[in-house]
């Protein structure tokens, strides 16, 4: 019975984290729609980080170091930088022009950073208990 009450605590952080994958293959596609490469290969960073952000989830749940919470965290903040400063240089008008698709893949490309987030500040919650 606590097994099941195990798993269904981490079903939802791991499904959190995992939506960063399809933002990952939206990236490798969006190149090919006519978009520059160059943010699409930084939004390609959710395929590795998307599973590290639930590491890190699991191991601030667990009583363990922030250091890999802190990592994603600083990484997803110079990708996000990264990517609005490739967008503002190569155009808005293809990221307008996808309307809805791009607030789907903004959305999957923020899911594994706001999950290192929660990972880091419950980490900072649980040290200050």
């Amino acid at each position: 019975m606590a097994d099941n009450r195990q798993s269904r605590r981490l079903f939802v952080p791991i499904l959190f984290g995992l939506a960063g994958t399809p933002g990952g293959v939206l990236s490798l596609l969006s190149p090919a729609a006519g978009h520059g490469w160059y943010s699409g290969l930084i939004g390609v960073l959710s395929l590795a980080l998307a599973p590290l952000s639930i590491a890190a989830w699991i191991t601030c749940r667990e009583g363990g170091r922030p250091t890999l919470a802190r990592a994603v965290v600083v990484i997803g903040i110079l990708a996000d930088a990264t990517v609005i400063w490739a967008t503002e240089s190569e155009g808005w008008s293809y990221m307008i022009n996808m309307g809805g698709m791009a607030v789907i893949w903004w959305a999957l490309f923020l899911s594994w950073q706001v999950l290192a987030v929660s990972a880091l500040t419950m980490g900072q919650n649980a040290r200050a208990a």
